[in-house]
């Protein structure tokens, strides 16, 4: 099913999404000889923009794209070939960790739904497949599959390192031995994970992992502990009240208290956001102060003592650590420390209001069949209550206290719940074998489970293989690029530029950076620290004489920041002479908005 969804043409739709762009130029650029970092090579340590350094990401995905181009310089193809191959080693790995978790339990979670002949392996092979299946055809999991984001190159290693690490907790809790080659393995995985997408990838390996040792420690049954309750009252309230009183001075005007706003989102989703914190604060609270308890806290540290958290966690900081010692060693420590200031600003936003219901909306749908099986599952647990299994702590530290983490630190980026979609399938595939084998289920069951997983399989396929070049061929500018370097009009790539917008995209397809000139409304270091006033720009024309290829929106975007007097209008206000290029082809920005013109322009 992943070979027909994930790797079915990769290339009939060019470059659209932003992340996307900006990946395929990197790589690039990495492989070009003329790249100072590696002059006459290809550049494994420093990605650049414009061939200054673009430290958003480490590198591993570029790695793997090279890999992939085999010497040559990577395009589209190995691209989205790269993330199709992730997303299909998550699936992968996603129905061996189900297998190894549901075969750790002694019977299905549902009291009352187990039939007399019910064969234990059947119940849990059942539940690994759909598990696989959910994630397969999840929505978002799929999209992350088909476009080239790096997020989802986080989940083969996510899923490795978790898998590792429960396995090291239940073969010691069967056998009383350490595994020592499943903490490796855990400790390896998290490492690449970190070369992945740096700290948020190795967080949702110890929420899921070691988080899920802390809750059975917390909230099992097996420790008697009567005197945590008190503990757990308190913390609940002083958490989220705590919560709820910096998710609220986030909300305040920009110039208030001296602070800078993150979100000027103002209402009601505002209110339910901060609420939403408050109380995922005060559940952390009231679970973990369990482990106030001097028996569970005793549990816990024997059980962590077998799995080893430093070293699993200890490997993944020491590679980022070496990584950026060697890139400063390149472009200097104090450039280094700038772009991870940027970076901590860019990607940790505590307890941004209206991050819970952004990421409840992406969880809501973004695996499917899954989400809504994840959902029921969730309703049921919470109804009935069952017995607290190791099993059942990892699926509530993968998906509940996932959620929590990326809700309390995050800023509601959809994208980057991927790592937690594996936990809400095997959520949902817990539900689905329980329902499966259950001899009270509905008879129309199995075939629509079957029907729902074909349809969402096929048409994804479709959408993604012939249906998004089909109906929006726009997005990319694949075309207008082409046309514009193909006869007659034969443009030199080298003298293209793009006006108030900046996307990775036409660099990519012109071969040359496209230079960026004005406002284009995000951090210079994003576009390569590239971008040139039009005054700069109107003097480089007036000093070579040269004329020059600018892309331009053709009305301007509907927002405050923005002059409403057309672009056009304005370069030629300024005294540039402008004569627009005739294309056959579209290219249009602004979420498809904004249709981008092409205009020739020089000094008088």
């Amino acid at each position: 099913m992943c070979l027909g969804v994930y790797f079915t043409g990769l290339t009939s739709h060019g470059l659209t999404n932003w992340q996307e762009s900006q990946r395929a130029l990197v790589v690039r650029e990495m492989t070009d000889p003329a790249n100072p970092f590696a002059p006459g090579g290809i550049n494994w340590l420093v990605p650049t923009i414009n061939f200054n350094p673009y430290l958003a990401k480490p590198p591993l995905f570029y790695w793997v794209q090279i890999v992939l181009a085999g010497g040559g310089t990577p395009g589209e193809f190995e691209l989205r070939l790269g993330v199709a191959i992730a997303g299909l080693l998550g699936v992968l790995l996603t129905y061996l960790v189900a297998r190894r978790l549901f075969g750790s339990m002694s019977a299905p979670p549902a009291s009352g739904l187990s039939p007399p002949r019910l064969v234990h392996g059947d119940w849990a092979r059942t539940g690994a497949l759909y598990s696989g299946l959910c994630l397969a055809t999840g929505m978002l999991y799929v999209r992350s599959s088909r476009i080239g984001e790096l997020d989802i190159w986080q989940v083969p290693f996510v899923v490795t390192g978790v898998g590792a690490i429960i396995h090291a907790w239940l073969s010691w809790r069967d056998t009383a031995r350490v595994s020592y080659g499943a903490i490796g393995l855990a400790a390896l995985a998290a490492a690449l994970a970190a070369l992945t997408k740096g700290p948020p990838a190795v967080l949702m390996v110890a929420i899921a992992g070691f988080g899920s040792i802390a809750l059975w420690a917390a909230m099992s049954r097996e420790i008697d502990a009567p005197e945590a309750t008190r503990a757990r009252r308190a913390s609940a309230v002083l958490l989220g009240l705590g919560a709820a009183a910096l998710a609220t001075f986030n909300m305040l005007p920009t110039d208030t208290l001296g602070k800078d706003a993150l979100f000027r989102v103002r209402g009601a989703s505002d209110a339910v956001g901060v609420l939403m914190l408050a109380a995922m604060a005060g559940a952390i609270g009231w679970t973990f102060a369990g482990l106030a308890s001097p028996s569970r806290l005793k549990s816990l540290w024997r059980v962590l003592s077998r799995t080893h958290p430093v070293v699993v966690l200890g490997l993944p900081a020491l590679a980022l650590w070496g990584w950026g010692r060697l890139v400063a060693a390149r472009i200097g420590p104090e450039v280094a420390a700038s772009w991870a200031q940027k970076e901590a600003e860019d990607n940790l936003n505590v307890l941004v209001p209206i991050a819970p219901l952004k990421n409840l909306e992406a969880a809501s749908f973004g695996v499917g069949l899954g989400s809504i099986m994840a959902i029921t599952a969730i309703v049921w647990f919470v109804r009935v209550r069952p017995r607290l299994t190791p099993a059942a702590c990892v699926l509530i530290a993968w998906v509940g206290l996932g959620f929590m983490a990326y809700s309390m630190l995050g800023k509601g980026v959809g994208r980057y719940l991927t790592p937690i979609w594996p936990g809400v399938a095997m959520l949902g595939g817990l539900l689905i074998a329980t329902l499966w084998h259950e001899r009270r289920a509905p008879r129309m069951l199995r075939p629509l489970l079957v029907v729902t997983i074909a349809a969402l399989a096929i048409g994804q396929a479709w959408w993604y293989g012939v249906g998004r070049e089909r109906f929006d061929p726009q997005r990319s500018p694949r075309a207008m690029i082409g046309e514009l370097l193909a006869p007659p009009h034969q443009i030199a790539p080298d003298r293209i530029a793009s006006f108030e917008f900046w996307s990775a995209a036409p660099s990519v397809y012109a071969g040359a950076f496209v230079h960026p000139v004005g406002d284009i409304f995000i951090r210079d270091k994003t576009a390569g620290d590239s971008r040139e006033t039009l005054d700069a720009f109107m003097a480089r024309l007036q000093r070579t004489g040269e004329a020059w290829t600018l892309l331009v929106r053709s009305r301007q975007p509907d927002d405050e920041y923005w002059s409403r007097v057309p672009a056009i209008d304005r370069l030629r206000e300024a005294g540039l002479v402008v004569e627009p290029i005739e294309l056959s082809s579209r290219f249009a920005i602004d979420n498809a908005k904004t249709d981008v013109l092409a205009v020739r322009v020089r000094v008088p």
